[in-house]
């Protein structure tokens, strides 16, 4: 049976673009405490300087806009797991 274009019949592409967007906030959060602790400099002026609140509070924020992304990937996963079942009972 073939749905119209809904993402709910693609659950995958919905897992790989939830997995690069997690991807891309990993590297984020590397470059943020690389930056923190020295080891390189990004332009900017992002991460350099004296320790304060406010480049604890990048890295905090980083972790928990992932936090969603991995939630969601859980969710499409199930999805997943759920649709290939119902396929196979049917068979």
């Amino acid at each position: 049976m073939q749905v119209r274009g809904t993402l709910r019949s693609q659950p995958s592409i919905i897992r790989l673009g939830l997995l690069a967007c997690l991807a891309f906030l990993v590297y984020l959060f590397e470059a943020n405490t690389l930056a923190l602790t020295g080891i390189i400099y990004l332009p900017l002026n992002l991460g350099t300087g004296t320790l304060g609140p406010g480049n604890f509070l990048v890295g905090f924020v980083l972790l928990i806009v992932q936090m969603p992304v991995v939630l969601a990937i859980g969710v499409v996963r199930k999805r997943e797991v759920r649709a290939k079942q119902a396929t196979t009972k049917k068979n």
